[in-house]
């Protein structure tokens, strides 16, 4: 063995009632610390937005077109143009969206909130509530919860 390794043994054997003592220490606290942490669930989902130059709506605007650019204009009139995921994202963030979410699945219960108390709700429930878009233009929604039955 080199002179180097032998040197590092010998300090370990020399301090090692203290790296047990330490480790064992360390390894008690972080059991109770995660413990004392409340449990808490997680739901997730992906949803999908239609390609921007689709909707119901983009035969009719596609009619009003000329080789000019006149289909941007038909967009414009119809509600048909700006970003998909922005508008899935303004409705899904909607107060009559949020309301029915809470009344369906009776989160009024869960946060503890009157039934006519919505804001309050609301402020509760959004707080829990997630939406990202991911790179690829999808629509990132979970939950966070601490009961998984209201997941």
């Amino acid at each position: 063995m080199s002179k180097g390794f032998s040197n590092f043994i010998n300090i370990i054997l020399l301090w090692k009632r203290f790296i047990i003592t330490i480790t064992i220490v360390i390894t008690i606290l972080a059991t109770i610390v995660a413990y004392l942490i409340p449990v808490e669930y997680k739901a997730q989902t992906v949803v999908t937005t239609p390609p921007e130059n689709f909707s119901a709506l983009s035969n009719l605007a596609g009619l009003m077109s000329t080789k000019s650019g006149g289909n941007i204009l038909g967009a414009k009139m119809f509600g048909l143009g700006g970003n998909n995921t922005d508008f899935l994202y303004g409705l899904l963030n909607s107060r009559s969206v949020l309301l029915k979410v809470a009344k369906k699945y009776n989160l009024f219960n869960y946060y503890k909130v009157d039934d006519w108390d919505h804001d309050k709700l609301l402020k509760k429930f959004t707080k829990d509530l997630s939406f990202e878009p991911n790179e690829f233009d999808f629509m990132e929604i979970s939950v966070i919860n601490k009961d998984p039955k209201f997941l």
